[in-house]
């Protein structure tokens, strides 16, 4: 519901996420949505290390991944969605942050 809302506001949609971005990825392209993730290192064959490419994205490094690609001061509002401890510093740059604990 809220992703429609943005959408249909022709709002710039981000997904920060500490999940590997080739798993997240699909979803976001599906839906013309802006992907940032953990990059997992693949080798010459193709085929996943289980080594990280750079930071997880995570905590800290996801702000470091947004204001590395937009400058927040750009926006007068800034929604932020998160369920973790990881997402608290995202959530802080935002203007409208919105926390909901995960559970099964």
């Amino acid at each position: 519901r809220e992703l429609a809302m943005h959408k249909q506001n022709g709002t710039k949609v981000v997904v920060v996420s500490a999940s590997a971005e080739n798993w997240v990825k699909p979803f976001c392209e599906e839906h013309q949505l802006i992907c940032m993730g953990t990059k997992l290192e693949v080798d010459a064959n193709g085929l996943l290390t289980g080594k990280l490419t750079g930071v997880n994205c995570n905590a800290a490094e996801k702000v470091n991944r947004i204001k590395c690609e937009f400058d927040p001061a750009d926006f007068e509002n800034i929604y932020a969605y998160g369920d973790s401890n990881g997402d608290k510093e995202m959530l802080a740059i935002a203007t409208h942050p919105h926390y909901r604990f995960f559970t099964d």
